[in-house]
């Protein structure tokens, strides 16, 4: 007897199961041309392809469970713990003094600011090296760099563009990083091997970024005055607080994590702010205060991330990427070809997963098995793998990585509560070059390494 064809768990098939992920990117897409992407929106987009998948999957209580899992998902956890604590020290910088006494301190030097979003690049990108998460080089760097880039000057969203993309450099290229570590291990080989053959791709992005970073600077920046009594009260001393972002990136250098960090660095930066007499204790414990202030500024990127989460859980069940393999690999018979069908298997999965180390860790295995066929090195399909991810994780405006951002620049109250993701996305500069880099080198060959094929025995040798 022939085998049975499992019945697939969603009304209309393999299209149910895609179905709420159209649904939310069609809403998101929507609103981000019509210049509406902001973050309470993003997280009505995916409400709506949650609704999909509630009707489109039959096992109700299936569903029921999956959407529990999202509450009890420890990224997620993990991810609203770092937003809460890092709107408490934005607003702490903010009502501590440190933009004013940066402004007060670049002024002296006579620092251009056309030249600043050239800074915030490389600045993010070493923090990012070092701690491996673009999370915390975001949240150690919006509070103090866009407003102090912006005191001098700055386009909003330029500096907005240029923290992503320092964020995203060390994402893509750190030996500590969770997206370079899933790439190595889901292509079965070694990170410093991976970093090693990485390094080339990851510099070429990078120059291409300072270039343009460069040229809109020039081209954005308005020079400013500072006016003289706009100084008065500047606290020379509210540049300690800059040790707040130091001790965080120092303590994930030790990997203490992320959250365990920034309540460290949350704390510290508490104690210091009263012994040095730049907030008082009601600014601390009233409801307008930095920890309740802090806390209400971040509140509203939260259900994007839930409902998106809950939606690359409906979509694993639906089994799309397994049925999405079997016809890719007709279609691999070249080392070119395989990597072509590589790049775009990374691509369709981030487009729907929108998240690079969960994209990394879902299409990875099958990536390994196409790039095996065709002998192409495991650094070099790891590479493909995470520079795709990468790259589109930082430019479509509805992942986690680009929204990521959208809370914290915010909460720094240089812009509206309604401050679209479209405003800065043209601005990530890197993770474009990171695309237009890795699709050169598949078709041109360029970096292109095979694996040595093993030499088979001989017949009749032992």
């Amino acid at each position: 007897m022939g085998s049975t064809k499992q019945e697939s768990k969603f009304y209309l098939g393999d299209f149910g199961a895609l179905l709420p992920f159209l649904v939310m990117i069609a809403a998101l897409i929507y609103m981000a041309f019509q210049g509406t992407l902001s973050s309470s929106a993003a997280g009505a987009g995916a409400f709506f392809g949650f609704v999909a998948a509630f009707f489109l999957m039959k096992d109700k209580k299936e569903f029921a469970e999956v959407a529990t899992r999202g509450f009890s998902s420890s990224m997620l956890a993990q991810m609203i713990m770092a937003f809460l604590l890092a709107g408490t020290v934005a607003k702490l910088m903010d009502v501590g003094g440190l933009v004013k006494a940066l402004v007060w301190f670049a002024t002296n030097l006579g620092i251009d600011g056309k030249f600043i979003p050239i800074v915030v690049f490389l600045t993010g990108a070493i923090i990012s090296s070092a701690t491996g998460t673009s999370g915390g080089t975001m949240t150690t760097t919006t509070p103090i760099l866009l407003p102090l880039a912006v005191a001098l000057g700055c386009d909003v969203n330029v500096v907005a563009g240029a923290i992503l993309c320092g964020a995203m450099f060390g994402d893509n290229i750190a030996p500590v990083s969770d997206t370079t570590i899933a790439s190595a291990l889901t292509q079965e080989t070694e990170v410093y091997d991976v970093v090693k053959s990485r390094l080339k791709y990851a510099f070429v992005a990078a120059a291409i970024a300072i270039v343009c970073f460069a040229y809109v600077g020039i081209k954005t920046t308005t020079p400013i005055q500072v006016d003289p009594a706009a100084m008065e009260g500047a606290n020379p001393m509210a540049l300690c607080l800059l040790l707040i972002p130091v001790l965080v990136v120092i303590l994930m250098r030790m990997k203490k994590g992320l959250v365990y960090s920034m309540i460290v660095a949350s704390l510290v930066g508490l104690v210091m702010s009263l012994v040095l007499g730049l907030i008082s204790i009601d600014q601390i414990f009233s409801g307008g205060g930095v920890v309740a202030s802090g806390f209400q500024g971040m509140m509203s990127i939260f259900p994007f991330f839930y409902f998106a989460y809950v939606l690359n859980e409906v979509f694993i069940i639906g089994g799309i990427f397994d049925k999405i393999h079997a016809k890719a690999m007709k279609y691999a018979t070249t080392p070119r070809r395989a990597e072509i069908i590589c790049g775009l298997m990374t691509c369709l999965g981030i487009f729907f997963i929108s998240s690079p180390t969960v994209n990394i860790v879902t299409v990875g295995p099958m990536v390994r098995k196409i790039a095996k066929e065709q002998n192409i090195a495991r650094e070099r399909s790891a590479n493909i793998l995470d520079g795709f991810s990468s790259g589109l994780g930082g430019t479509l405006p509805y992942s986690a990585t680009t929204l990521f951002p959208l809370g914290l620049i915010v909460a720094t109250g240089l812009v509206p509560e309604d401050y679209s993701v479209m405003s800065y996305v043209p601005y990530s500069f890197h993770c474009w070059a990171l695309l237009l880099v890795f699709w050169t080198s598949i078709l041109t060959g360029w970096g292109r390494k095979l694996e040595k094929q093993p030499l088979k025995k001989e017949e009749g040798n032992g």
